[in-house]
């Protein structure tokens, strides 16, 4: 019997049982796969998420490539908003951020860490979920977290999935640069009709590229319109000449799911397994580890009896999701429609503060 099973070992997952087991709590946490593990994402953490990791000691464990920002590329022109003062972004592989967390996690007294985790079902008691059936054995807790991802075992099983409209996509690869004057300040994001470019820089010269893009606009594979994308994109084209791509091509659909209806008791869920966000905003991994912050500090008084504590956290992080969800639904629309997004984009060239108040609202994640 553990305080608190933790199902799903990612950054959201990993973080939240570090954090809880440093203030005490007996965490047991499961992931299914094995590390290192790939998974496709943008790879970029903007500032709220590295506060997270720099406030609790794991930065350095992680690494990665500074980010001073992010740069929209838009009818003809670009925009650029730098983050806020001081503030740094990261971009990190998720092969090496995954398990860096995984394994800080691992090595904290009080967290009881397992990989090949297969998880059966949710153990569900008078309508209370009160363990999960991990390999044919019950484990027991207090509350289960579930945060296995945008894929959760544990949403599905309760009846609780959902996604979203418009059903989109999104595939991507590494490259490292055979050039090294590359503008690898910030992330960049092409938007086009339709779909969207994502460059992320990544240490040792390397960087993420990503395509998104509205399944309805995909013309025939994905994999090849993701080629043609990136041949059409001139300054895309002269980053990545002589570049040595280092990954296989990887994808992900849908981009957006979400949980139906509030989970029954005893269960919470966070980061992708709650509700995931549109990559375009690049604000999952932030979105994720702020959540898990927050956690850390509502648990506890949810476990002493605060009945308020875990709906509270359920509004905060819905009201953080609703608005990464508002700033993607608005990139997309501008996007869709070029005289718009050009009277946009040359709105923001005057006034860059404006622009960088909404990165700075991405940013930010929810309340800690």
């Amino acid at each position: 019997m553990s305080d608190v099973i933790v199902v799903g070992g990612g950054p959201a997952g990993a973080c939240l049982a570090l954090l809880l087991g440093r203030r005490g709590l007996e965490v047991e946490l499961l992931e299914q796969s094995r590390f290192p593990r790939d998974k496709p994402c943008g790879e970029g953490l903007l500032p709220g998420g590295l506060d997270v990791l720099n406030e609790n000691g794991l930065a350095q464990s992680v690494g990665g490539e500074p980010l001073s920002g992010v740069r929209y590329h838009v009818a003809g022109g670009s925009v650029r908003a730098g983050f806020a003062g001081a503030a740094r972004g990261l971009g990190q592989k998720r092969l090496l951020l995954d398990a860096a967390l995984f394994e800080a996690a691992a090595a904290t007294p009080g967290v009881r860490a397992r990989q090949g985790a297969r998880i059966d079902a949710p153990l569900v008691e008078s309508g209370r979920v009160t363990g999960v059936v991990v390999d044919g054995e019950v484990h027991r807790a207090r509350v289960v977290v579930a945060a296995d991802g945008s894929s959760s075992t544990l949403r599905r099983a309760l009846g609780l999935e959902r996604t979203m409209a418009p059903r989109r996509v999104g595939i991507r690869a590494h490259f490292r640069l055979a050039r090294r004057d590359t503008d690898r300040g910030g992330i960049q994001i092409f938007m086009r009709p339709g779909y969207e470019l994502y460059v992320t820089p990544l240490p040792e010269g390397e960087v993420l590229v990503a395509a998104l893009a509205h399944q309805d606009a995909v013309p025939g594979s994905l994999r090849r319109a993701f080629r043609g994308w990136l041949d059409g994109e001139p300054l895309l084209r002269t980053w990545l000449e002589g570049a040595t791509q280092t990954s296989e091509l990887m994808g992900r659909a849908p981009l957006v799911r979400s949980s139906g209806a509030l989970p029954p008791p005893g269960v919470v869920f966070i980061g992708d397994a709650a509700a995931s966000v549109d990559p375009v905003t690049a604000g999952g991994l932030s979105l994720a580890l702020a959540s898990a912050a927050l956690l850390t500090r509502l648990l506890p008084e949810a476990l002493a009896g605060n009945a308020a504590a875990l709906p509270r956290f359920e509004t905060e992080r819905a009201r953080a999701v609703r608005v990464h969800r508002r700033l993607g639904t608005c990139l997309l629309a501008l996007a869709a429609r070029p005289r718009l997004a050009e009277c946009a984009r040359r709105f923001l060239e005057a006034c860059p503060t404006a622009l960088g108040a909404l990165v700075g609202l991405a940013s930010r994640g929810v309340p800690r």
